[in-house]
């Protein structure tokens, strides 16, 4: 009889610390995914630069969250608003709550039309996407190890921050160091973030970062010049080529991508617009020359080189 109590008590026991083991299990998996997005969600609000709208973009960015919680996002998805937001905090950028919502969206519609609105995340009839428990376990460990590693940049010397790029791809969320990097990461200071970022990966180097980095900014800075200049013709003449809204659109996006925001997934179509546009704007000028008398041929670097 004691020995079948015994039994039974060992059995209860074992069953009390899988059940125990299992809920722990479970609260971790979901409190670091939480965790790691609350700290993004702080920095997309931080860079807000209309302290009356915070709290609008807060509340966008909870939907967001729900919708991580839901199954309705990609990792890719999260990882993309998570590389971009880092990209930004990094360059001290200031946006507007319009761009804010940007970020969240653009990864999440595939040819918006105009500026996304605060519900725009909110749509019914989303394909869901199951992940397993590990999956999600290891989808909150490389975003807390990102968001560790881009602390301890933001505390190290400021002249580094153009040595690291945060990217996004088919390989999930990984940190793009230039070589020049390489002292700073022996350094004491990444002491603690180093061996992790190692071990899982997470950590790519590239010779000459950061000239090609400056080309890409310079590069999304000519396109939102172009566009800027196209929307001041427009509205001081009968000269028309794009709608209004969509250049505002297309300005946005090119600012935003200028500033760290990642290629959006329809950022190929978004781009051969831009230079169908620019171009078809160059055509007419250089038609209003040729109606009095004066032949010119115009080019615009925009037109080169978007892609």
């Amino acid at each position: 009889m004691t020995s079948s109590l015994r039994e039974y008590g060992l059995i209860a026991l074992l069953i009390a610390v899988s059940v125990g083991g299992y809920l722990l299990f479970e609260r971790n998996k979901e409190d670091l995914l939480s965790f790691s997005l609350d700290a993004i969600g702080t920095k997309l609000v931080n860079l807000v630069d209309d302290e009356t709208a915070k709290i609008r973009i807060a509340e966008a960015f909870k939907r967001f969250q729900q919708q991580v919680r839901d199954n309705e996002l990609r990792p890719d998805q999260i990882e993309y608003v998570a590389a971009s937001v880092l990209n930004l905090t990094k360059s001290n950028a200031r946006i507007s709550p319009e761009e804010a919502e940007m970020v969240l969206a653009a990864n999440l519609v595939d040819q918006p039309t105009a500026l996304p609105a605060p519900q725009a995340a909110d749509r019914e009839a989303r394909e869901t996407f199951t992940l397993s428990d590990a999956d999600q376990v290891q989808l909150g460990k490389r975003i807390e190890s990102i968001l560790l590693f881009a602390e301890a940049v933001q505390k190290s010397d400021s002249a580094n921050l153009h040595l690291v790029h945060f990217e996004s791809d088919d390989k999930g969320i990984r940190i793009a160091l230039d070589t020049e990097f390489g002292n700073q990461w022996a350094s004491k200071s990444f002491e603690k973030v180093r061996q992790n970022l190692d071990e899982s990966r997470l950590v790519r180097w590239e010779p000459r970062l950061e000239d090609r980095q400056k080309a890409e900014i310079r590069r999304h800075e000519s396109h939102q010049e172009a566009l800027e200049a196209l929307k001041t013709r427009q509205a001081n003449s009968t000269f028309r080529v794009a709608d209004e809204e969509r250049l505002d659109l297309l300005s946005v996006r090119s600012k935003l991508r200028s500033m760290g925001v990642l290629a959006m997934p329809d950022s190929a179509d978004f781009n051969k617009e831009i230079r169908v546009i620019i171009e078809s704007a160059l055509a007419e000028v250089e038609a209003a020359f040729e109606e009095e008398g004066v032949t010119i041929s115009l080019e615009s670097d925009s037109t080169r080189s978007v892609n």
